[in-house]
């Protein structure tokens, strides 16, 4: 696949197209001088379920197992990046 095909393509494709041991991740960045200090948690949640409903309808139809690790953490310009990384692992 080449990277003009990967930006075209939707997540669950993405996520879909992984072999094993390759990971997606989807990442947001918050300045915390312009946001309510839960926005970055409630982000990062939002993105969780929205990871856990795709790997579990695409396990379910292609046999496929995922992990999917999430975080936050601060840049050096003190802004937070919320991330969630999903990994096929079988």
């Amino acid at each position: 696949m080449s990277d003009t095909d990967d930006v075209l393509l939707s997540h669950r494709a993405q996520i879909e197209a992984l072999d094993v041991g390759e990971t997606f991740a989807r990442a947001v960045r918050f300045d915390p001088n312009r946001i309510d200090k839960n926005v970055p948690h409630e982000a990062l949640q939002a993105i969780r379920l929205s990871l856990q409903s795709t790997t579990f309808r695409i396990g379910r139809r292609t046999g496929a197992v995922y992990t999917i690790e999430c975080g936050e953490f601060r840049t050096a310009s003190r802004d937070i990046i919320a991330c969630a990384a999903v990994t096929r692992t079988q």
